[in-house]
């Protein structure tokens, strides 16, 4: 009888990863041109010096695009397309280092500003709506863009009622933070996959009792008896030392995430604190 070779799928290690992120960002030799960045509505997110440097070649510091990119490769199923969802994507720095790292793979962008237009020129468009479009690339990834604004039901309805299930969620925006309840109650729990990991730039003290009410939220109603956790960390945002600011994340996460914490501290000598949620939990007992 003949047999057939399995071919494993090959897992970057950090340091890989971090060397093929480096050289997807390099590839982009303008991020973005003098006249998209003025006509945006908020300058993609940038502050002016940022502008100026944003064009520059990063070191090997750990970001989060780093992590994320790490992260998604222990959310792979063959079996299923995996579903990458982002909010708030600005330059797409993050955003098209996840394209380029998956593979066949469905991701999801929503920004209040047009693409940008140096990653549009990178992919195929396939579809054009009134605030949404859709692409492909060369790694048989399809791609979402939806241009809305995020205290719009209407538009937040719309973009989630495209997506079939999330796995990955990487959330840049609200600001105010005492939304991020309601809008994960209305469009995200639903979506939720068994295998799933949510990241959230908690950008003030609301934002971070949001997440644990999130998390304390999805435990009691569909995890009760399935593993849960919450953690945090700070670390670089996508422009790394160039820019020298820092972010803190919180990660809501259905898979064991010990190991990879651990290999992201030891790497990019970063603290973090991770709690395992307990069945039935008070999300006032939840302290990280």
């Amino acid at each position: 009888m003949e047999t057939r070779k399995v071919r494993r799928r090959h897992f970057l290690n950090l340091k890989e990863l971090i060397k093929k992120n480096r050289d997807t960002l390099v590839s982009v030799e303008e991020w973005i041109d003098h006249e998209s960045y003025y006509n945006s509505l908020d300058k993609y997110g940038l502050i002016s010096f940022q502008n100026t440097i944003i064009n520059e070649k990063m070191d090997n510091t750990v970001t989060i695009l780093d992590v994320l990119c790490f992260i998604q490769q222990f959310i792979y199923d063959s079996t299923n397309r995996c579903q990458y969802v982002e909010m708030g994507v600005g330059l797409m720095r993050t955003f098209y280092s996840m394209m380029e790292i998956m593979k066949s793979a469905n991701l999801y962008a929503f920004d209040r500003n047009d693409m940008n237009p140096q990653i549009k020129k990178k992919i195929e468009n396939k579809e054009k709506g009134h605030r949404k479009e859709l692409f492909e690339n060369k790694n048989g990834n399809k791609i979402l863009y939806y241009k809305g604004n995020v205290y719009n039901n209407v538009h937040v309805k719309e973009f989630f009622s495209s997506i079939a299930r999330i796995n990955i969620l990487f959330s840049d925006l609200h600001m105010r933070g005492y939304d991020a309840f309601v809008e994960y109650k209305n469009y995200i729990l639903s979506k939720l996959d068994d295998k799933f990991v949510i990241v959230y730039n908690t950008k003030n003290k609301l934002l971070k009792k949001e997440c644990i009410l999130i998390a304390s939220h999805i435990k009691n109603t569909r995890f009760n008896k399935k593993h849960l956790e919450i953690s945090e960390m700070e670390i670089y945002d996508s422009m790394g030392k160039l820019s020298g600011t820092k972010i803190t994340i919180c990660i809501i996460s259905s898979i064991n995430m010990e190991t990879l914490l651990r290999m992201i501290g030891r790497r990019g000598n970063i603290l973090y604190n991770r709690v395992i949620i307990p069945s039935n939990v008070d999300a006032n007992t939840i302290v990280l």
